[in-house]
């Protein structure tokens, strides 16, 4: 964690930071200014081509493996090159019967990327299944950030007998299209999720967090 503003100079505040991150290691021998424009610098001569002529000291001084803007960074096999790799800032899913969140797709997971799942009916001689796509760390759905949702046609049978397949696909640009097939009609539908409101729930679990340390304090 690298310690940005003159408050975190005060030593109360880099107690409780560790207190609140623990295992984290606080980084305060960076200079917060140069690593910026070091990983800018990098950054745009790796979307030029020209990550390959970079030093190996130019490449470890200004990068990390992730970052909270939903982007990772690897070393190359020669030691200076950088492939810079975006990445899913938080947990995708469902929100299932009983409030239960169920990942689609796992924080930090490389994109584009997709996963299939099948799902039944939770009500008997349901005629509409809604789809609720929400985004967060909590196991209990309604806590985290609710992306969008949709609905699905399906003929009436006894509980558990429907069977819907589910699939979530983020592309490259951070898109993400969920769509459900019902696999005895074939009917569809889907929703498309576009990626500010995907850093919507980032900022949303940032907000809050901040609201919990200032009780706290």
């Amino acid at each position: 964690i690298v310690l940005v503003g003159g408050s975190t100079r005060m030593r109360r505040v880099r107690q409780r930071l560790a207190e609140h991150f623990p295992g984290k290691k606080l980084r305060v021998d960076i200079e917060p200014d140069l690593a910026v424009a070091q990983g800018a610098a990098i950054m745009a001569a790796s979307l030029a081509g020209g990550g390959e002529r970079m030093s190996e000291g130019q490449a470890s001084s200004g990068s990390s493996s992730s970052s909270s803007s939903g982007q990772g960074a690897s070393g190359g096999s020669n030691g200076g090159a950088l492939t810079l790799i975006d990445v899913t800032p938080l947990s995708i899913g469902l929100k299932l019967e009983g409030d239960e969140f169920c990942v689609m797709i796992p924080k930090n997971m490389p994109i584009p990327f997709e996963s299939h799942e099948l799902y039944t009916n939770a009500v008997q001689n349901d005629t509409n299944l809604r789809l609720e796509i929400v985004e967060g760390e909590e196991k209990v759905a309604s806590k985290n950030h609710k992306l969008g949702e949709f609905d699905i046609p399906i003929p009436p049978r006894p509980k558990g007998k429907n069977k819907i397949e589910v699939i979530f696909n983020i592309n490259k640009s951070g898109i993400l299209e969920v769509n459900a097939i019902d696999q005895e009609t074939r009917k569809q539908a889907s929703i498309t999720v576009q990626s500010e409101n995907l850093r919507q729930g980032e900022r949303d679990k940032m907000a809050a967090e901040l609201a919990r340390l200032r009780v706290r304090n």
